[in-house]
This record gives structure tokens, C-alpha cells and sequence, in this order.
């Protein structure tokens, strides 16, 4: 989703057409309508997930609810207005729209570095035969 919304952000400084920018939105939303059947999954199964795993899913669902309303207010702003692609208040919600699917990448990938790591750490824990902390 953040290539995809980078890829939108590089729109506003082209004269690509309302087409490529309606193109490229339908490519987010899907990609927005997957990741919020992933979350679903993960919030099914938010009863046996382990605390740091808890807190991740609950901190990454309402960034997903904002990021798929402003998908949806982005591609109605461009279905009412499409010859308006290249003025500044639509410029500034695919911006908008940049900074969160950004935000949210580094979130989602900060918790799967964390994880990793202290799957590592638990490893070594266990090979070294040390005491549970």
C-alpha cells in the first residue's frame, strides 16, 4: 500500500490525467480491502495472540479504518471533480493519504522487526539454557 500510495504522491508533481490517478486509486483500495481481511483475521485470532501481538493489532486497526476513509473520500473528491486532479486541495489528500499508508508500513514493520527479534532472543534464551525472564 505504500508503494502504491508513493507511487499516487509522484501524480501531483505530473500532468498524468484523472484516469491514471482513478487507475491507481482502484489498485489502493483493493489492496486496502486485503489488508483489512488480514486484520480481520488477526483480530479473530487476537484471543490467543501473545500481548506485544494484542497491542500491535489494536494499534493498527483504527490507522487502517482512517487510511480506507480517506481512500474512499480521495476517489469520491476524484469521481466529483476529476478535472480537478492538479489543484492544491486534492494534491493535499493524496499527501495526506502518502503519510498514512507510510506510517502505517513503518508500524507494521517495526512489530514484525520486534517480533523477530524476540523470537531470537527466546531462541538463544532457550539454547543457552538460561532462566525465563
Amino acid at each position: 500500500m505504500q508503494k502504491d500510495a508513493a507511487e499516487l504522491n509522484t501524480f501531483t508533481q505530473s500532468g498524468v490525467s484523472w484516469q491514471s490517478y482513478a487507475d491507481q486509486l482502484g489498485q489502493i483500495k483493493t489492496h486496502v480491502n486485503n489488508v483489512a481481511s488480514i486484520v480481520q483475521e488477526l483480530s479473530d485470532l487476537r484471543i490467543i495472540a501473545s500481548p506485544w501481538q494484542r497491542i500491535a493489532i489494536d494499534r493498527v486497526n483504527p490507522l487502517l479504518k482512517e487510511l480506507a476513509s480517506n481512500t474512499q473520500s480521495t476517489i469520491t473528491k476524484l469521481n466529483n471533480n476529476p478535472g480537478r486532479v492538479h489543484m492544491a486541495p486534492y494534491k493535499e489528500y493524496v499527501a495526506a493519504h502518502y503519510d498514512l499508508a507510510t506510517e502505517m508500513a513503518s508500524m507494521i514493520g517495526d512489530f514484525v522487526e520486534y517480533g523477530k527479534t524476540k523470537a531470537k532472543f527466546e531462541a538463544l534464551t532457550r539454547k543457552l539454557e538460561l532462566p525465563e525472564q
